[in-house]
């Protein structure tokens, strides 16, 4: 996500032009097997970094260590004794579901 962020910052900061080419150099592509064309760009503003690490640091001294939302341990249980009794459901294969399902 975070990946997605900075190149969506570098690219916008293109089209603004506060990132500008700095130099532009050819060097050899093993994998081409010809020279290409290399572009080396000024940093751009990284401002929005500064912000998602402040709210993050926010949000952990609001809501202390831990998830943010801490279950207690009953309703933790009352959730897995949901899933079980519903994967038991799924499982149980009798012999009496099956033949009310075939008109044979």
């Amino acid at each position: 996500m975070l990946a997605a962020m900075a190149y969506n910052g570098n690219r916008m900061a293109e089209m603004l032009g506060d990132r500008r080419a700095s130099v532009i150099y050819q060097c050899y592509s093993k994998a081409k097997g010809e020279k290409v064309t290399k572009i080396k760009k000024s940093p751009s503003s990284e401002e929005w970094k500064k912000s998602v690490a402040k709210k993050a640091v926010e949000r952990n001294l609001e809501t202390g260590q831990g998830a943010p939302a801490d279950l207690d341990q009953e309703d933790l249980d009352e959730e897995i004794d949901i899933v079980i009794n519903r994967f038991e459901e799924l499982l149980d294969f009798d012999d009496s579901d099956v033949d009310e399902n075939l008109d044979v």
